[in-house]
């Protein structure tokens, strides 16, 4: 085993690296919890956007590193995205953050209500889903 893996979960060093690329290249990360996700989300950037995608350890990470990114020097700057489920956080009343840089799938604001717990029903309930199944050659009838 890499004896580099436990820095790659470590959400001190993720913002560390999410920060120093930020301001040495001003590319900003988006912090998600899982490698689809990633794949998701990239289909709708360009491939020379300043943005890379970070995380894939899951929501505890990503949350984690948004507890994190509310403290100096990480606060002075917007550098960062976050997306995350809504799983059964709004059943359960657990916090969920006010962050404008936060998005949780899906979850709308202004109604104080949850739509769907994550981002795979979501698309399924959406247009989006048509789309991956044109990918796969599926007729969408």
């Amino acid at each position: 085993m890499s004896t580099l893996r436990k820095f790659k979960d470590d959400p001190k060093t993720m913002i560390g690296t999410a920060l120093s690329m930020y301001r040495s290249k001003k590319i900003k990360t988006a912090v998600v919890e899982g490698v689809c996700d990633r794949r998701f989300l990239g289909q709708w950037v360009r491939p020379d956007a300043p943005l890379r995608f970070d995380g894939f350890a899951g929501k505890t990470l990503v949350e984690q590193v948004l507890k994190y990114a509310e403290t100096k020097p990480y606060s002075d700057h917007s550098f960062l995205y976050y997306f995350i489920d809504v799983d059964f956080d709004f059943v359960v009343g657990n916090a969920m953050s006010k962050n404008g840089f936060c998005t949780y799938n899906a979850y709308c604001y202004d109604q104080d209500k949850a739509i769907y717990n994550d981002l795979e029903s979501y698309l399924i309930n959406t247009r989006a889903f048509e789309k991956v199944l044109i990918n796969f050659d599926i007729d969408v009838c």
